[in-house]
């Protein structure tokens, strides 16, 4: 079993995830195990929530709720978040999506590890 951890946090990345994880869910369910993060970086129902339920988006195992606060400060706690989050899972492959905080801190969490 091959297991992916998903990192999102922007209305940009719930929206392409959607298509990745329905297809994991659809199509390959028997060979990938998708865990989905969400950093909170969208962190209001009209950022967030909305595009989940209308795109059938699985619930994150996790939600960081990182959120309102400088760029660096959002990059730091997610990096520290992310970092507990990938050792204890160890998954198989990071997914990220964009150029968003989320996918700075997701790539970089992941390829230090």
């Amino acid at each position: 079993m091959i297991k992916i951890l998903t990192i999102i946090g922007t209305r940009p990345q719930y929206i392409k995830s959607s298509i990745i994880s329905g297809a994991f869910r659809n199509f390959y369910s028997d060979e990938v195990q998708e865990i989905i993060v969400d950093t909170g970086q969208h962190f209001d129902h009209n950022m967030s929530g909305i595009f989940s339920r209308e795109f059938s988006l699985a619930k994150a195992k996790y939600n960081l709720g990182i959120n309102s606060k400088s760029q660096l400060k959002m990059i730091g706690e997610m990096l520290i978040e992310l970092e507990k989050i990938i050792i204890f899972e160890r998954p198989s492959a990071v997914l990220v999506y964009g150029d968003t905080n989320s996918t700075l801190a997701g790539a970089l969490a992941a390829k230090k590890l």
